[in-house]
């Protein structure tokens, strides 16, 4: 299964998206639609083509997950929370 155009609008919804890096509010550096990771530092400025990119290829990771550790069928719902983060 792949996440659905409503499962990203509600990630969007929810994230909101900082084209500035920024530590969370557990002190881990954020970036974009909630990215984390090592591919930038507390003074990456990103444009929003940059922030869409790494949602798409961050989603590609939890789908694959989900794909592999889900015992049951899923309806698309379920698909859709378990692959946001």
């Amino acid at each position: 299964m792949e996440i659905s155009d409503a499962g990203i609008q509600l990630i969007k919804k929810h994230e909101g998206c900082e084209f500035a890096a920024y530590k969370d509010i557990v002190g881990v550096l954020t970036i974009g639609w909630g990215h984390t990771g090592t591919d930038f530092d507390e003074n990456t400025r990103w444009q929003q083509w940059q922030c869409d990119n790494a949602l798409q290829t961050d989603l590609m990771k939890f789908e694959s997950c989900v794909n592999k550790m889900a015992m049951v069928e899923l309806t698309q719902n379920q698909f859709d929370a378990l692959c946001s983060f």
